[in-house]
């Protein structure tokens, strides 16, 4: 049975390794960060939330103006953003959708290690895990599907605060009046 390793558990390293192991690979996925991909679950998925729960709060603002009032208490009631429930929300659908990914991975047979895959050779991957262990895996095919990584500007580094990744922007700390967006990605 052909053994194939995959570097990096994003949604295109999934998709490879649940599709060997259908024709009946042996499969190994290394991983380093999440399993379904860095950039797709705390990246795109987070924006998307944030952009549905951003038009669920300007539908409710032209709600009177369609023909819809609320009941007498909520009447002039103006929504806002409930900060902490956005958050848990964000962080509930990522945790859903990764811990899908993975479970569709085990079920097919699929071998899922946390840590850094390295090329050792053609047909040699060291994995080692982030307490240090070391594996040297033997394989008839490698895979690199490592993804991408935020190109940060030297003027710009980011402090978690005034000067955000997209990674500490969904939801970022407290909501900006005012926001510029350095960057023309997916995200």
């Amino acid at each position: 049975m052909a053994h194939v390793v995959v570097i990096g558990g994003g949604p295109a390293g999934n998709q490879a390794a649940s599709r060997a192991a259908s024709l009946g690979a042996r499969v190994t996925v290394i991983e380093k960060e999440v399993v379904g991909g860095a950039a797709h679950l705390w990246d795109c998925i987070p924006s998307k939330a944030m952009i549905a729960t951003a038009g669920a709060l300007g539908f409710s603002r032209r709600m009177k103006g369609l023909g819809v009032s609320l009941p007498a208490g909520e009447l002039g009631a103006e929504a806002a953003v409930d900060e902490p429930n956005l958050a848990r929300r964000i962080a509930e659908v990522t945790t859903r959708l990764q811990r899908g990914t993975e479970e569709l991975l085990v079920s097919q047979g699929v071998r899922v290690l946390r840590g850094e895959g390295r090329l050792l050779g053609p047909h040699h991957v060291a994995a080692t895990a982030a307490s240090g262990v070391r594996e040297v895996l033997e394989a008839d095919t490698v895979l690199l599907s490592t993804g991408s990584r935020p190109r940060v500007p030297e003027w710009a580094q980011p402090d978690g605060e005034r000067i955000l990744t997209t990674r500490q922007a969904y939801p970022p700390p407290e909501m900006p009046e005012h926001l510029v967006v350095v960057g023309s990605g997916v995200t």
